[in-house]
């Protein structure tokens, strides 16, 4: 046999090192995985864009689905039937969803005294929940709660299905609710109250809880609000649910009748304690005019006439500028002024108050006619004509009750005598009376102005011989009034 040495008649030994067949096997592999990936990607491409649409949609529902699963694991409330399982097959996930909760942790005190964690149905549809149980008969004349039991085991136990819904099911613990009352659980997992403590509130800190509640709903006056409080408490619902409730009862509908006006009007309704506010600014504001106990001293006649102004929605500060307006500008002052009022509107002063607290009277109008008396009133004390035309226009054209008072003096000083000559000149068709006065006087028009300057003129003139070129206006201290 010829013998082949490596080092002359073979190829160099490198080229077929181990290493070089495992490059040559590998860029095969690729090559296969290469081609296999071709028919692949081709039919990717060739997909229609509903196709691509309907592939995304999967995609995204495949998703939603880890994250609904995810949640309903968490939080096994929240899970709900699916379209594909039986009522049977959702009761067992939900069992399996509940069971799979934390369970909690025994202390080392606990397990000596004989506790053990055990799942317990709480309702239906699989609810349930790991509690800390403890044996019956353990711990007995230690001063627990279920050492008031005075019945043996035998006693609770049963095979009576009305009982407990099963038959041949045991007491296996007890435990105390939050009302006192001391409730058995069962081995199946139901549980029933073996000794009612008779308490209507879950512990003496509601019972403190309602008695400081009666008090301050009292000291607001909202007592009639406190036995629908009391029926809630004992009914055990949560503060949020009995706040909604309690709206809805007829002693809260009358208390706060101000907001059942508001809301029929399509206004907003304001906030209990918003409103208790607005009682107690408008009571402040009567008081603070000498007002006080108009509404009466019966609480509930106050708090319902209240409810029409509160209806109407008259703010603290409008409910104030009224009262101002009908007490400081009105009665305190000059009585002629209340006297043109009634004159001028029919406005009786039997109850001016009421008149101007009618929320149908919007302010600026009650203002308006206040103002038209005040002008009016001072047009009579120098003996002048007024009417409730000629004083609401000077109140619109914004003349205060103080320039109506030096207007008027001014008048009632050059009138007679720029009468008299407008009779004597009246043929030349110049006239001046108390319209036009005042038309020069508040209204400062230079047709009235002018008016006055031809009568000056041809007096002047008629006394002195000459053309009537004025060397004085009826006078200086006369029409100095203008």
């Amino acid at each position: 046999m010829a013998r082949i040495r490596l080092d002359r008649d073979m190829p160099d030994a490198g080229a077929f090192s181990p290493r070089t067949v495992v490059d040559e096997q590998a860029k095969a592999a690729a090559m296969r995985a290469a081609d296999a990936a071709v028919p692949a990607a081709q039919r990717a491409v060739a997909k229609t864009p509903d196709e691509l649409l309907l592939d995304r949609a999967q995609t995204m529902l495949s998703e939603k689905k880890s994250q609904l699963n995810a949640l309903e694991a968490a939080n096994p409330s929240v899970m709900a039937k699916r379209a594909d399982e039986t009522n049977t097959e959702f009761m067992a996930r939900k069992t399996a969803a509940y069971k799979a909760q934390p369970q909690p942790k025994l202390t080392p005190e606990e397990k000596a005294k004989g506790y053990y964690i055990q799942f317990v149905r709480t309702g239906a549809a699989g609810e349930g929940e790991y509690r800390k149980l403890l044996p019956w008969g353990a711990g007995m004349g230690t001063g627990s709660a279920i050492s008031t039991i005075q019945k043996s085991d035998s006693e609770f136990s049963t095979d009576d299905t009305s009982e407990t819904g099963s038959s041949n099911v045991t007491l296996v613990s007890t435990e105390t609710d939050a009302y006192g009352n001391v409730v058995g659980i069962y081995s199946d997992g139901t549980t029933k109250i073996l000794i009612a403590s008779g308490n209507k509130y879950k512990s003496t800190v509601d019972v403190d809880a309602y008695t400081l509640l009666e008090s301050t709903f009292k000291d607001y006056g909202l007592e009639e609000l406190v036995p629908e409080i009391k029926r809630f408490m004992e009914e055990g619902l949560g503060s949020n649910q009995a706040a909604v409730e309690l709206r809805k009862t007829t002693a809260y509908i009358t208390r706060f009748r101000g907001n059942e006006i508001r809301r029929q009007a399509g206004l907003n309704v304001v906030s209990e304690a918003t409103y208790l506010e607005l009682e107690n600014s408008y009571n402040e504001t009567l008081r603070a005019y000498g007002l006080q106990g108009y509404f009466g001293v019966d609480r509930k006649v106050s708090q319902s006439k209240m409810a029409d102004i509160i209806g109407n929605d008259i703010s603290a500060t409008e409910f104030k500028d009224r009262i101002d307006t009908v007490v400081t500008r009105v009665n305190n002052s000059d009585p002629n002024i209340k006297a043109t009022l009634k004159s001028f509107y029919n406005i009786q002063d039997d109850d001016l108050v009421k008149y101007f607290l009618n929320p149908k009277e919007n302010l600026p109008k009650l203002q308006e006619k206040v103002l038209s008396a005040e002008i009016g009133s001072e047009a009579i004390k120098q003996n002048l004509l007024t009417d409730v035309t000629s004083a609401t226009a000077l109140a619109q054209l914004g003349i205060t009750k103080a320039q109506a008072r030096e207007g008027y003096q001014g008048i009632s000083e050059v009138l007679p005598t720029a009468t008299k000559l407008g009779q004597i000149y009246d043929e030349e068709g110049i006239s001046y009376n108390q319209k036009t006065a005042e038309q020069e006087v508040f209204a400062q028009l230079e047709s009235a102005k002018r008016k006055r300057l031809r009568l000056a003129e041809k007096e002047v003139g008629t006394f002195s011989g000459t053309s009537g070129v004025a060397r004085g206006a009826l006078g200086n201290n006369k029409s100095s009034a203008f």
